[in-house]
């Protein structure tokens, strides 16, 4: 399938046909999609990230495999996974595991897989010890001026939900229908599950984002 007709699709799907409104749910600008279109191409991992319901595997065989996901593949609401594999420096310090944008669509599935770990950069931080943390790159001006696009927050696991997430903090939210996500939280678990800013979303990992780093 041609990129053009992907494209197509995906404004359909997404935003019932307006171009204005998917690049607003992409948060590009209108212009962006502009240039898609006339260069018949499109942003895979954008793509991926904010547009619900869509196929990783539909984007990556270009439109070869069924473009929504289906039933079965999507994952019951606050999973709560823990990430598995901790990295260590040669003293035996816990590494800070870099998921930059180009890997984020990647981490949905592997963030327990020890081989797709091991292929991203790692880092260590004075301070930064005793738990399970990540470094992520910002993609996106969601969270300006907060946040810049392309910035770098790192997060440490949040185990337990339904205590340690705090109203109007920010984290990293890894979830199955909005990919990767930094977004203030209101934790509304008990009554709705979880909101971050207004939406209810299939999650399966929370990193608390430090603001001081």
């Amino acid at each position: 399938m041609s990129k053009e007709l992907m494209l197509n699709k995906l404004i359909n799907h997404c935003a019932n046909g307006s171009e204005s409104e998917f690049a607003r749910i992409l948060e590009v600008s209108p212009q962006t999609i502009t240039n898609w279109k006339s260069r018949k191409t499109l942003n895979k991992e954008i793509v991926y990230t904010k547009c619900l319901g869509v196929s990783g595997d539909w984007l990556l065989s270009d439109g070869k495999r069924e473009m929504l996901k289906s039933k079965e593949s999507e994952k019951s609401n606050l999973e709560n996974k823990v990430p598995q594999v901790v990295t260590v420096n040669p003293h035996q310090e816990d590494n800070i595991v870099l998921v930059p944008v180009k890997a984020q669509a990647g981490y949905l599935e592997g963030y327990d897989d020890p081989t797709f770990i091991e292929e991203l950069p790692t880092y260590n931080l004075p301070g930064i010890r005793n738990g399970i943390f990540r470094m992520f790159q910002v993609n996106g001006f969601s969270m300006y001026p907060t946040l810049q696009n392309n910035s770098y927050v790192v997060g440490q696991f949040v185990e337990n939900w339904l205590t340690d997430i705090k109203d109007n903090r920010i984290y990293v939210v890894v979830t199955h229908k909005h990919g990767l996500i930094v977004k203030r939280a209101l934790n509304q678990i008990k009554k709705y599950e979880i909101y971050i800013v207004n939406l209810t979303i299939e999650t399966i990992l929370i990193f608390l984002f430090f603001p001081k780093i």
